[in-house]
């Protein structure tokens, strides 16, 4: 059946685009899973990714950015296309200048929420502005101080590289490299992950037991890499390493012992989640690190006397820089797994108060959602009435596995490759979608529905209480009246 797009006030019916990899687009209703409709971009073109690119005002409608790269007597070209995400239908296209397939987004701007991106040849050191042409002019005075980074897995290296703009639309961005990080000969990078840029951040601080706070490490350009090397005794390691995107600077660094690739890593505001294989017990295992500005003057005040800072002194404002950084703190901890995964994502809200969950990916091609509160840091073993009080967990070095936290419950996604979140927004409620063979499609409550009433919420009991309490009030203040006046006349 045939209904006419409507604008959902939660959030929670979406329509869901699906590229095929022979270049079959469809559109799927995310109440039923119904196709809207699908259409062929031709079976030449391979894709090298897809986004929402605008989003008209009023609720009109939004356009779809995809990038294809085409072989046509033996050159290959890249295209962006911007497609109808209600028909379907090509709307523009243009042939770009690289056929580089890597696509980096820029901050949404504009009353459209217009995302435009880069596509970057790190070889050649070009990059082309993906938009509309009568935005270019514009994108490219915001992209002063632009850093972008690139992670060659072959060369086992990674490398920064600073943008600079061009006055003339019609010649490519250049690219300047600023530094390079290869790892130690012989080893080979397994693994590596970064933040959002434009995740939103709730709190910056975590408030403890005895009403001190730390101060989380929120810088956006960091970089999580795990490369995987030999041992003095045979044995396989893993080290890993921290690293600013802006200066190349090497932030911190962690070897684990008789470890091995693949790493699974999800990075999230301040904490970072990464999954290896133990060789010496033949199991997975996962590890936490959470980072904090290690200020002790800062961190040694309380919440009281910080608000009071904030209310009596003038304000005041300071600037962070990656040139010259803050000292770092990381609290880490590692557990016992006791199921394979394959893929690994983390919730995200609209504003970030809703608790987090790590969404793992299992080998038997289901769908698991570990608490954030399991993989901390500061877990103690014998825990303090301060702990107690700030709501933290004994240490147990094995995950427990409930049976109520797998999302996908008795179904099997098969042949399962990625878990994708995306908030809504109710902020309670978070869209999840697994896809492989099958897809499976679900709504997650990490913090339960408190900003929701429940389904079988009484109406009728509350519109009964209310006018009863104003006939009540009505019927007294008549009293009250009476009473007055009889006591005026005695």
């Amino acid at each position: 059946r045939t209904e006419p797009a409507h604008f959902d006030p939660n959030g929670f019916n979406q329509q869901i685009l699906a590229l095929t990899s022979v270049g079959k687009l469809f559109a799927l209703h995310s109440s039923d899973g119904r196709i809207l409709w699908a259409k062929n971009y031709g079976q030449l073109s391979t894709f090298a990714d897809m986004w929402v690119y605008k989003q008209h005002s009023l609720h009109r409608g939004i356009e779809v950015a995809l990038v294809s790269k085409l072989k046509a007597s033996g050159d290959e070209t890249a295209m962006l296309s911007t497609i109808d995400g209600w028909t379907g239908e090509i709307l523009t296209k243009r042939r770009l200048r690289s056929a580089s397939s890597s696509v980096v987004k820029l901050q949404p701007a504009g009353p459209s929420s217009l995302q435009a991106a880069l596509l970057v040849d790190y070889q050649a050191g070009k990059a082309d502005v993906l938009a509309e042409e009568e935005a270019v002019a514009e994108i490219l005075q915001g992209l002063q101080s632009t850093y972008v980074f690139n992670v060659d897995e072959d060369e086992h290296a990674a490398s920064g590289y600073m943008l600079a703009s061009s006055k003339d639309q019609a010649e490519a961005l250049t690219l300047t490299n600023l530094w390079r990080f290869k790892v130690p000969s012989g080893d080979k990078i397994v693994g590596f992950g970064s933040p959002n840029y434009f995740q939103n951040i709730y709190s910056r601080t975590r408030v403890l037991g005895d009403r001190s706070a730390l101060y989380k490490y929120t810088n956006p350009n960091t970089l999580f890499v795990a490369a995987e090397s030999e041992g003095d005794s045979g044995s396989p390691k893993i080290t890993v390493y921290l690293l600013d995107t802006v200066t190349g600077k090497l932030l911190y660094s962690i070897t684990h012992k008789d470890a091995q690739g693949p790493v699974h890593v999800v990075f999230h505001e301040h904490w970072i989640v990464y999954k290896y294989w133990n060789t010496r017990a033949n199991r997975d295992e996962m590890s936490v690190m959470e980072l904090y500005e290690d200020e002790p003057l800062k961190n040694s005040m309380s919440v009281s006397s910080y608000l009071f800072d904030l209310v009596t002194k003038a304000n005041q404002t300071s600037t962070v820089s990656s040139y010259n950084p803050l000292n770092l703190r990381v609290l880490g901890q590692s557990y016992v797994l006791s199921t394979g995964l394959k893929t690994m994502t983390v919730t995200s809200s609209s504003l970030g108060m809703t608790a987090n969950q790590v969404l793992v990916g299992t080998l038997s091609d289901q769908v698991y959602a570990i608490d954030k509160k399991l993989l901390d840091p500061r877990r103690p073993v014998k825990p303090s009435a301060a702990d107690k009080e700030e709501g933290l967990i004994p240490y147990n070095e094995f995950l427990p596995i409930a049976p109520q936290k797998f999302v996908t419950h008795t179904h099997q996604v098969m042949g399962l490759k990625e878990i994708q979140c995306f908030p809504t927004r109710r902020e309670s409620s978070i869209l999840m979608l697994a896809h492989g063979i099958d897809v499976f499609y679900t709504r997650l409550m990490p913090s339960k529905s408190f900003d929701m009433l429940e389904d079988d919420f009484s109406y009728s009991l509350l519109v009964t209480t209310i006018l009863g309490l104003l006939i009540a009030a009505f019927v007294v203040n008549g009293k009250v009246k009476k009473d007055n006046v009889k006591r005026n006349w005695v």
